[in-house]
């Protein structure tokens, strides 16, 4: 009998562990079998999805309303910049310079270490705001879609 509590009490600590395994090996298969464009879609909606179930969902519905209005705005500076040629300046394209300098220091760090790596820079450079685009307007599709259902 104890045996079984045992090995019962050990599934219950190793499914979070093997559902975020699964979540990462889906993410790393991505990367490598797609082209960058598209991981970063799946990987940014995969992002939103969890981002909005374990996290805006737990938010308030003020909270939830505010973020919702904001990605809207963002999106919306984005769209105006499009429509009229001009550079857009949104959260998104600061985010892909923070993250591009991350990758900068990385990349530094990595060729300091002598690892063989390839050119991480680009492809990262390439895949960041196309995956900050996914997770943006997806969370907003599933935020809006649950202030819907709500009502």
């Amino acid at each position: 009998m104890a045996l079984r509590a045992k090995l019962v009490e050990l599934k219950r600590m190793v499914a979070p562990i093997f559902n975020v395994a699964i979540v990462i090996a889906i993410c790393v298969a991505a990367v490598w079998l797609l082209p960058a464009h598209t991981s970063a879609l799946v990987l940014g909606v995969i992002a939103a999805i969890f981002l909005h179930q374990f996290v805006v969902a737990q938010f308030q519905y003020n909270t939830r309303l505010a973020l919702f209005w904001a990605g809207m705005g963002i999106t919306a500076d984005a769209a105006y910049a499009k429509l009229n040629d001009k550079a857009p300046v949104t959260v998104v394209k600061a985010l892909a310079k923070v993250v591009e300098g991350a990758v900068k220091l990385a990349d530094g760090l990595i060729k300091a270490v002598n690892l063989p790596v390839t050119n991480v820079r680009a492809k990262v450079a390439a895949f960041t705001p196309d995956f900050l685009w996914a997770l943006i307007l997806m969370l907003l599709v599933l935020m809006l879609i649950k202030m819907i259902k709500k009502r």
